[in-house]
Order: C-alpha cells, then sequence, then structure tokens
C-alpha cells in the first residue's frame, strides 16, 4: 500500500521506504521535534532565503509556536541563525553542505533519563550488560542509523543524493 505521501505503509507490507516531502522523513525513532526540525532546516536550504517563522512553518507544515522553540534550540548550536527586526527570521547558519542531519537531530534528543523507552522484548530497560532476545541485533541496526545521519548533509538531501 503505497501512502499519498509516499510512505508504503510498513503496517501492511512490513517494508517503509521513504520518498520526498521531507516533512515526514523515514529515519527510524525520529521524534516529532526531530522531525519538523529536519523539515525546517531543509525548507530553508532549499529556498536558501531568510523566512520569517510563520513563512517557515507554512511551508515546512509545522505548527508555528513549536517551530519558534526548535528554531531556538538549532540557533544554539549554529545549525540556523536568527536575524532580529521588521525584516527578520530565519536561515541557515552555515552552507547546507556543511550540515549534517545528526546537527540537526542531536540538539533535540531527550536528556531525561525517564525518557528511555523500556526494551521492546520485556517490560524493563536493557542493556549490553543484561540484554533481552533482540539487543544486539538492534544495537546493529541503530548502529547504521547513526552512521547514516553522520554522513548525510541536508545538501545531499536537498540535491536528491542517496
Amino acid at each position: 500500500f503505497q501512502a499519498e505521501d509516499g510512505i508504503r505503509d510498513y503496517k501492511v507490507t512490513g517494508v517503509q521506504t521513504c520518498a520526498l516531502p521531507i516533512s515526514n522523513p523515514c529515519i527510524p525513532g525520529l521524534t516529532l521535534s526531530q522531525r519538523y526540525a529536519l523539515s525546517a532546516v531543509v525548507t530553508l536550504a532549499r529556498t536558501n532565503e531568510r523566512m520569517a517563522v510563520s513563512d517557515l512553518a507554512a511551508a515546512a507544515k509545522v505548527p508555528p509556536a513549536f517551530l519558534a522553540k526548535l528554531l531556538r534550540e538549532l540557533s544554539r548550536t549554529g545549525v540556523v541563525e536568527g536575524v532580529k527586526g521588521h525584516h527578520g527570521g530565519f536561515r541557515l547558519g552555515r552552507p547546507a553542505s556543511q550540515i549534517v542531519v545528526n546537527d540537526v537531530l542531536s540538539p533535540l534528543v531527550a536528556e531525561d533519563p525517564a525518557t528511555v523507552s523500556p526494551c521492546a522484548m520485556e517490560d524493563r530497560a536493557c542493556d549490553p550488560a543484561d540484554p533481552c532476545a533482540l539487543h544486539h541485533r538492534w544495537a546493529l541496526a541503530t548502529a547504521g542509523v547513526r552512521m547514516l545521519v553522520s554522513s548525510v548533509t541536508i545538501a545531499d538531501i536537498v540535491g536528491g543524493v542517496g
């Protein structure tokens, strides 16, 4: 089953594939904040100009108040920069070719240990010292995702590379 947004329904087919628009990026395990931030940063890269929060929110399909909070966080790390004033807004803080996906995602990772998900196999936390049956295989899969988000740039996404 191919959904209207280009995402194949993994519940029906067992497979999830990704197609643009980036408003619903297909990286497993992303939080809503991370998906919205990635969508906004890709939108900024595509337009290559300063955008007001309201315009960026509309283009990236992100609630404006939520986006403003995310942009403040991303500006602390230099992914975006805000310009104050009547003609203010946000733009990329450096060239899209110098921003990897992880630069967008990592500032939005919850630091609170209570937000860590329990083991998918059992009702407990699992770790290398006390692994579940899937722990080592899942670690391999997540290592691949970490490698992906550390190597793909925003310019790659905008250019359709990959």
